[in-house]
């Protein structure tokens, strides 16, 4: 398997959802 990019993909889509989750917080609260 590929190791060597799941740990940098892994990374990336931690901060993807951290920032669509701060979105739609921003969107609830508004």
């Amino acid at each position: 398997m590929l190791s060597s990019v799941s740990i940098p993909g892994m990374i990336v889509l931690i901060i993807f959802l951290v920032l669509v989750i701060g979105l739609i917080r921003r969107i609830l609260r508004r």
